[in-house]
């Protein structure tokens, strides 16, 4: 009767183990599809802002004009 006790308990050991593991993929998966979605998202925004940059000096003239364009906006003059 014992053995037949310990045999169980082994058994569900086991399956918790495989539960454990499976539980640890599911939460590796999800941490890894969120650092891709916040990572290809901060990609995109830094671009996008890179763009903007690249486009205001351009309508500026330079940097210099850039820099003057900017102080006008910021200080209201």
């Amino acid at each position: 009767m014992k053995k037949q006790t310990t045999d169980a308990r082994v058994k569900a050991r086991g399956k918790n183990r495989a539960r454990a593991t499976d539980a640890a993929r599911v939460r590796e998966e999800i941490h890894t599809g969120s650092l891709a979605i916040i990572g290809g998202a901060s990609t995109l925004f830094s671009i996008w802002s890179l763009a903007c940059c690249i486009g205001g000096l351009i309508e500026a003239g330079g940097p210099i004009g850039f820099v003057k364009s900017w102080l006008t906006a910021v200080g209201g003059m």
